[in-house]
């Protein structure tokens, strides 16, 4: 295959994985799979291919949540957040491999930030921020928060 010298790019073409401002996005669970990690004396993890949109519907890209079993108190509520946004009816006992079944094409709303405590940033699940996972229709029904109009007089 020849190459046409004047058909290549002149300038840097964007990054097909830009950072997502922090914020709170609609997004929609794309895939749901139980992985294996490098270190293989770890246990698996589920990993969520989360599809970011803006206010308007367009995407804004991919990110990947990944979910491990933990004693920490932080991912416990992740975990718990997200049974309770999709009301899955778990009792006691359950695997992570189980959402699975039931988390692929759901929609929810999701807390992100950019992460920068790597040599790359890159947006992630804010799993410090609110609540983490919402369901969609708490986001878009919440009430509007109005200022009242402020009719102090100017000192001026």
């Amino acid at each position: 295959m020849t190459i046409n010298f004047n058909d290549l790019p002149q300038e840097k073409p964007a990054s097909q994985y830009a950072l997502i401002p922090g914020g709170k996005y609609r997004c929609i669970i794309e895939n749901a799979e139980m992985k294996t990690p490098k270190d293989e004396t770890k246990p698996e993890y589920l990993n969520l291919q989360l599809e970011i949109f803006d206010d308007t519907g367009a995407s804004l890209g991919k990110i990947w949540d990944i979910i491990t079993e933990s004693a920490n108190e932080h991912v416990r509520y992740k975990i718990s957040r997200l049974i309770k946004v999709f009301n899955i009816p778990f009792t006691n006992n359950f695997e992570l491999k189980d959402l699975t079944k039931v988390l692929k094409g759901k929609e929810m709303m999701v807390d992100l930030k950019v992460d920068d405590s790597q040599d790359t940033d890159k947006t992630v699940v804010d799993i410090f921020s609110a609540d983490i996972y919402y369901p969609v229709e708490a986001v878009i029904n919440a009430p509007v928060f109005e200022p009242e109009e402020d009719n102090t007089p100017s000192e001026y």
